[in-house]
């Protein structure tokens, strides 16, 4: 019978997992990590047949199987744009992005018509702060796509209105050997 550790093992697996898959459409992380969404596959099917004593824990299963399936489709997807060709941002060298400083790198973020920002240019911000961290050899803390991104467009939507610019630079830069981001307004 499956309790309350097995499923907080398999809520840790599968946010091992999506890192790990960030870490790979980034071009970090050379090879897929299948065998972990495997893995995860079957501690689900397991799970699915042993009973689950309590509704509180049913419930919980539930939401993180619909989770994994969420990023499933998501991983799947992207896979696909990389085999056709379309998910080049994800694996390119930034040269785009390169400035004089090996360890320091600018992007411009784009907006939508809805004045919210654009995906790409906010994978283009997660990209270089992992390239960074990476060359400084510090651990990829458990930050994700959406944690760092969420972060980035709340400042960045403040600088707007505070400085009344029309849009906003992003600078990653290498300070007392950790990463810092730092938003610049733009006319």
């Amino acid at each position: 019978m499956a309790g309350p550790q097995d499923i907080t093992f398999l809520e840790e697996r599968i946010k091992e997992a999506k890192r790990q898959y960030d870490m790979f459409f980034l071009g970090i992380q050379k090879v897929e990590p299948y065998k972990l969404r495997e893995e995860i596959r079957q501690m689900i099917l397991k799970m699915h047949a042993d009973h689950l004593p309590t509704y509180p824990l049913k419930f919980k299963f539930k939401a993180l199987v619909d989770r994994f399936n969420m990023y499933q489709q998501y991983w799947d997807r992207m896979l696909r744009k990389i085999e056709e060709g379309d998910a080049k941002r994800y694996h390119q060298k930034h040269e785009e992005m390169e400035s004089p400083s090996r360890r320091e790198r600018v992007v411009l973020l784009e907006r939508k018509e809805d004045g919210s920002f654009k995906e790409e240019s906010l994978w283009k911000v997660y990209s270089c702060y992992m390239e960074i961290k990476n060359l400084l050899n510090e651990p990829p803390e458990n930050i994700s796509f959406e944690k760092l991104s969420r972060s980035v467009e709340k400042k960045a939507f403040d600088l707007i209105n505070r400085s009344r610019c029309s849009s906003v630079e992003v600078k990653i830069v290498e300070e007392e050997k950790s990463v810092k981001i730092k938003l610049i307004p733009r006319p």
